[in-house]
């Protein structure tokens, strides 16, 4: 049919006003992205993936506030050779043996919120664990760690130790 005078002019406006609203709809997923980056980034260990130190006592906070008489566990897992490692081998080789470290732990921790705690320990919070199933995991965790870190050309003694504290 006939078209109305000035349809094209305003075509072209909703095609302009229709790209301007495409780009802020993904500046603004851009930003939501980057922000949801940042906030992973800080609560997360880079090395690892893992939660931070940070993130491990809110999370024990909250559990705490929400029954402080509740029967819990905290495992503290270090690898006592990591500084010799560190300093010998460097932060390279360093951060693949807390890596695989992290692998080997995150199986077994179940329920646990797992975190790296330092540069050379992990933290293990166990909601409801009794002093056995405590102890349990610890020597778990001792077992996978005690297999050496391998790679080509060398192999890393880790001499894991874990510290538990039970509440209340």
């Amino acid at each position: 049919g006939p078209e109305e005078p000035g349809s094209a002019a305003r075509t072209d406006r909703d095609d302009e006003l229709g790209q301007l609203a495409g780009a802020f709809s993904h500046m603004v997923s851009t930003l939501r992205e980057r922000e949801a980056r940042i906030r992973h980034q800080a609560g997360h260990d880079l090395v690892t993936g893992l939660p931070n130190r940070m993130a491990a006592e809110a999370a024990l906070q909250q559990a705490l506030e929400v029954d402080a008489s509740a029967r819990a566990a905290l495992l503290m897992i270090g690898l006592a050779r990591l500084p010799e490692i560190i300093n010998t081998m460097g932060h390279v080789v360093s951060d693949r043996l807390m890596r695989d470290a992290a692998a080997r732990l995150l199986p077994i921790a179940g329920d646990g919120f797992i975190a790296r705690a330092t540069d050379d320990e992990f933290s293990v919070f166990l909601p409801s664990a009794t002093r056995s199933e405590a102890v349990r995991m610890a020597l778990r965790f001792v077992e996978v760690l005690s297999e050496p870190y391998r790679e080509a050309e060398f192999t890393l003694d880790l001499s894991p130790a874990v510290g538990i504290a039970l509440s209340p």
